[in-house]
């Protein structure tokens, strides 16, 4: 009864490492569509989660007859049996939560069920598997091989990176029909038995229902090496793509591809299966291959005469620049003959200065120690005559100065001189009478002492 109500597990899938050291996220695919999350880890006990609820909200709740569940780096895709696969984004956070963004539908054809009595209601007729290694998936079913494509993955690994917001704008995912076994409803089932991816080159190996393995080249998802010299500052590392090769890219991706057709040996088509075969295939070639290659031409074309435009107008401005380089080497030649002449006339100015230095310095007379003594004693006399002769100078001046004054003051006290005389010669008078009376009265007292 579980079974039938789609209460049983038909699928799981490990995510990436978990917020906990050591726990990987186990996500569990129910048959309703229903996904569970296993916190599962190494000696640590299991939470389970869910079921997860799915964003936004519709009005079926994406229900379905599940049958297969992958986990590509973030990307979560489920698989029903109708041919149609959900891709998710995983959000974490308090509560696990699936955004779903995408809905892919596979051409599968008629699905057949197996009528055998050992049938299983877990055998899924689509199944989803992958590397771990790229943004890519497989999609094997009864009636071939799809590849799907997710740049979503880079898209959320470029945002973790750069912390801005994705762009969903480029988010469409590229799905690739690879093998086709079962052309019509009417032909002989024939399910892939397995696939996988095998490097280097990407390749797809597939092993068909006649163990036939059959190998398929594939285009890798991860970008290419970056150039040896790169245009961005920051990291030389970072591929810098051409907008050229952009635009060429975008003209050659397909939206439809023609797969190879590995049917059953005992397929019979009609001539009208036939007919409509070749016709839906001829028309994806010319419409996916040819026309987006003629496009391709003329776009090549259109860039290959803009690019001789312009190379035409470099050669013009590479003239221009040689006729400028050819005046600038005549001016530089010009310049460093002139240099050479200023050089050699300098050395020959040079070559005089010298000459004439030595032969000042030939004619400065050398003198002994003894002439040069005698040379100090001279300059000190020349030095000690030039001070007595400043010395009699200024005597000079004094005695004429003197003279002035004796002859200007010698007429007015003329008279005075004469009344001073007089009377130093009474004052000499008077002191020699004094005299004399002192000495005769010093003789008179020697004769009384004596007797006389």
């Amino acid at each position: 009864m579980a079974t039938a109500l789609g209460e049983a597990a038909v699928d799981l899938s490990f995510g990436g490492v978990g917020e906990e050291e050591g726990q990987w996220p186990l996500f569990v695919l129910y048959g309703n569509s229903e996904v569970f999350c296993v916190s599962a880890g190494l000696g640590g006990e299991w939470s389970v989660e869910g079921p997860l609820e799915v964003r936004p909200a519709r009005e079926d709740n994406y229900s379905g007859e599940a049958c297969s569940l992958v986990v590509c780096g973030g990307v979560l895709a489920l698989a029903t049996v109708g041919g149609v696969i959900y891709h998710c984004v995983v959000l974490g956070g308090k509560d696990t939560s699936l955004h779903m963004y995408e809905r892919v539908e596979l051409e599968l054809g008629a699905v057949c069920v197996s009528a055998a009595g050992d049938s299983s209601v877990f055998a899924c007729p689509v199944r989803l598997s992958t590397d771990g290694r790229a943004g890519r998936y497989l999609a094997t079913h009864r009636a071939g091989l799809h590849q799907v494509q997710l740049p979503m993955v880079a898209i959320l690994r470029e945002a973790e990176h750069s912390g801005t917001p994705p762009d969903l704008d480029q988010a469409t995912s590229m799905v690739e029909h690879l093998v086709c076994t079962r052309p019509t409803p009417s032909s002989d089932p024939a399910p892939v038995l397995g696939a996988c991816v095998a490097y280097p080159p990407t390749t797809v190996l597939c092993l068909l229902s006649n163990n036939h393995l059959t190998s398929l080249p594939v285009a890798p998802s991860a970008p290419s090496p970056p150039p040896l010299i790169s245009r961005d500052t920051e990291s030389p590392l970072k591929e810098v793509p051409s907008p050229f090769d952009s635009q060429l890219l975008a003209i050659l991706s397909r939206s439809s591809t023609q797969p190879l057709l590995k049917s059953a040996p005992a397929t019979s088509l009609s001539p009208a299966e036939t007919l409509e075969l070749l016709t839906g295939a001829t028309a994806t070639l010319r419409r996916e291959y040819i026309a987006r290659l003629h496009v391709a031409k003329e776009e090549l074309g259109r860039r290959v005469e803009t690019l001789a435009t312009r190379r035409e107008g470099q050669e013009k401005q590479l003239d221009g620049l040689e006729k400028e380089r050819g005046k600038v080497r005549d001016k530089a030649e010009l310049l460093s003959e002139r240099y050479e002449d200023v050089r050699d006339k300098g050395q020959e100015l040079g070559v005089r200065v010298e000459s004439v230095l030595n032969r000042l310095q030939a004619k400065i007379p050398h003198l002994s120690d003894k002439e040069l003594g005698m040379a100090r004693e001279v300059a000190s006399l020349d030095r000690r005559v030039q001070a007595l002769e400043g010395g009699i100078n200024q005597q000079k001046e004094k005695a004429k100065y003197q003279r002035y004054q004796v002859e200007v003051g010698g007429r007015a006290g003329a008279r005075d001189g004469r009344d001073r005389k007089l009377d130093t010669v009474k004052e000499v008078l008077q002191r020699d009478s004094k005299s004399i009376a002192d000495l005769v009265k010093v003789v008179t007292d020697i004769k009384k002492d004596l007797g006389m």
